[in-house]
């Protein structure tokens, strides 16, 4: 009974990341096609704070920010970003086995310098043990 219990609530996890995964692809692509939003520029403070409360009442995932003030890009390369790290922060919550994460934003003169960090189980020893969960490709 026990094994059922386990593989029941295992399917409706993946069943949620699964659904939720197809909805950010289908935005992703809205996005892309409405050719108005070229020339705006879009405040990431604000749009990443909602990102971390919807992960936080969603997956119970506390993370802690760490940015400057604002930072504006255009939209299709800060949202592209946004994602990257929404990305980084599932992958703590499917992997790390903790509700605690930490994103650092540090501006740089052309750059962005973004870390994302895991305080439970390290990520490079799932990708030791052949677990990649495209974790490897994150890395840049």
């Amino acid at each position: 009974m026990k094994i059922i219990k386990n593989w029941h609530r295992l399917w409706k996890k993946t069943q949620h990341f699964t659904k939720e995964s197809i909805s950010e692809a289908r935005q992703t692509i809205a996005d892309y096609r409405q050719e108005k939003r070229e020339n705006l520029t879009l405040q990431w403070r604000e749009e990443l704070q909602k990102r971390l409360t919807n992960l936080q009442e969603n997956y119970h995932l506390n993370t802690q920010l760490a940015m400057p003030d604002e930072i504006e890009s255009s939209y299709h390369q800060g949202m592209d970003v946004l994602r990257m790290i929404n990305e980084a922060l599932m992958n703590v919550i499917k992997h790390a086995e903790i509700d605690q994460a930490k994103v650092d934003v540090k501006k740089e003169v052309k750059m962005l310098q973004i870390h994302v960090i895991n305080f439970g189980k390290l990520m490079r020893l799932l990708a030791q043990n052949n677990q990649h969960f495209g974790l490897l490709d994150m890395k840049e």
